[in-house]
């Protein structure tokens, strides 16, 4: 015999086999058992892991690709805007005041177009180098440079539109 869910009574109780309760007992009991109960990472960390992975790869770039075309400033520039953002983005998961926290979110702002700028400069100076040039390990160098600046900065659109 088929179930009248439209049924007064149901309606008002909502009886015994309503959704939450199916849903519930299906749930996991203990939080190890599904990512339910597993704690997440904030966005603000991935963000910091992320300027640290693109930190040590800027920071790898002479040593497994060295040339002398680039200047060393130019690399030093966005590697210093990384550290930057990662102390900001230290202070913004331990704050709790938020008068500082839209400081820090204005700093990171302001840090992240810095950021920009300096790998536009960093990469116009390795595709000038890729094109002028003499030493054609030098050009493949720098194109390696290229390659990997724009692979590790994917979401971010620092080349001139």
């Amino acid at each position: 015999m088929p179930i009248d869910r439209f049924s007064p009574h149901r309606v008002a109780t909502y009886g015994e086999h309503s959704f939450s309760n199916k849903t519930q007992s299906m749930a996991p009991v203990k939080p190890s058992e599904s990512s339910w109960g597993a704690p997440s990472a904030s966005p603000r960390h991935q963000e910091r892991e992320k300027a640290q992975k693109v930190l040590n790869t800027l920071d790898s770039l002479p040593k497994v690709f060295p040339q002398n075309a680039v200047d060393r400033q130019l690399l030093d520039r966005p590697a210093g805007l990384l550290e930057r953002r990662i102390t900001l983005l230290d202070r913004s998961e331990t704050t709790t005041d938020p008068t500082q926290k839209f400081r820090i979110n204005n700093a990171l702002k302001a840090n992240q177009e810095q950021y920009k700028g300096s790998m536009q400069d960093l990469h116009k100076e390795s595709a000038h180098g890729q094109l002028h040039n003499p030493s054609e390990q030098n050009r493949n160098r720098l194109s390696n440079w290229s390659d990997i600046l724009l692979n590790t900065n994917k979401d971010i659109s620092f080349l001139p539109k």
